[in-house]
């Protein structure tokens, strides 16, 4: 559920008021084209981090991870220069990847193999329905609160319910088991 409104809260407003703040304060559609090339090239870099690393903590340092994509948003709310903003997207984009990855290796390592295709395709399902949501929101609650408070409310968002997350004892004390850091 927290990747589900992290979709609605966080991600889908800055890539819907993302566009429109390049239109008008950044420079236009090659602004937002450099910042969203970041974020792909973040991406691509941190999937290749995730074929390598098996961090003992997977969920701690999902949330940690997922918390740097927070930056992005507050640069964007700033008007920030797109080249910083694209930066931020760079880290984004490697947190959001990387993230992922390790979410899912421990998820595999958490669930019976028998029961794992209906966890995975469950867990992913309710995650992304809520992305469409995300979008046709975005405009409207920004039009209602401002862009910048928007985008500035979802960076916090994401902070304070990593804290969250972080205290539940499930999800702070897993541990992959050794053979599966060792394989790294």
């Amino acid at each position: 559920m927290w990747v589900a409104l992290y979709f609605v809260i966080t991600y889908a407003p800055f890539f819907v008021l993302g566009p429109f703040i390049a239109k008008h304060d950044l420079g236009g559609a090659g602004a937002w084209g450099t910042v969203v090339s970041g974020e792909g090239v973040g991406a691509l870099v941190g999937a290749l981090v995730g074929l390598r690393i098996r961090p003992r903590r997977p969920w701690v340092v999902v949330g940690a991870i997922f918390a740097l994509t927070s930056v992005q948003s507050v640069l964007l709310a700033a008007h920030a220069s797109f080249f910083v903003i694209a930066a931020a997207a760079v880290v984004a984009g490697f947190s959001f990847s990387l993230g992922s990855i390790i979410f899912e290796t421990g998820v595999q390592h958490a669930i019976a193999p028998d029961k794992l295709s209906r966890v995975s395709a469950y867990s992913w399902m309710c995650a992304m329905v809520f992305l469409p949501l995300g979008y046709a929101l975005a405009g409207p609650i920004a039009a209602a609160v401002g862009m910048s408070a928007y985008l500035v409310f979802g960076a916090l968002w994401i902070i304070a319910t990593t804290v969250v997350v972080y205290s539940v004892p499930s999800v702070r004390n897993y541990r992959l088991p050794a053979p599966a850091i060792a394989a790294s």
